[in-house]
């Protein structure tokens, strides 16, 4: 057994989340992820019966979302942005998963627009993508300062 692997650039103060433990997880979400945003985009573009069945129905451009719709939005692009910044080697990766997160987001509306699956951008599905993804990268961020700070202490912290 080999000593723990740090997955930071920066290896004199890697956060204390950097142990085989970690690494573990790591693993397991870069295995999910695909399988997840494969079934989120498969999802996105199923019919609107389909989607009334799983509580998703899509809303017409006169009414606004669903309390239930927009937290579904919510949750599968916080899972989505979760799955994406575990997955991440450095503080710029959690950037660009964050990123790629809400782009997913958005490339799904353009593309139901485009295949006539909506009858106009759904901007308000966007905006809760958007505030799922930075949920989750908001708490992932404090996550890891605490983690950071706890292991190295308070001045440890950037």
């Amino acid at each position: 057994m080999g000593r723990p692997v740090t997955v930071y650039e920066d290896t004199r103060n890697p956060p204390a989340a950097c142990t085989t433990k970690s690494n573990s997880i790591k693993t397991v979400a870069r295995w999910l992820a695909p399988f997840w945003i494969s079934a989120v985009v498969i999802g996105s573009f199923l019919p609107g019966s389909s989607k009334a069945y799983l509580g998703t129905k899509p809303n017409p451009v006169q009414h606004p979302a669903e309390l239930q719709h927009r937290l579904a939005h919510m949750l599968i692009f916080g899972i989505t942005s979760l799955l994406l910044l575990v997955s991440a080697e450095t503080r710029k990766g959690e950037l660009r998963a964050a990123g790629a997160a809400f782009l997913l987001g958005v490339s799904i509306e353009i593309g139901q627009l485009l295949f006539g699956l909506s009858m106009a951008f759904e901007w308000w599905d966007v905006r809760d993508d958007f505030i799922g993804v930075l949920l989750v990268f908001s708490v992932f961020q404090a996550a890891r300062l605490a983690l950071r700070a706890r292991a190295h202490g308070p001045s440890a912290l950037p």
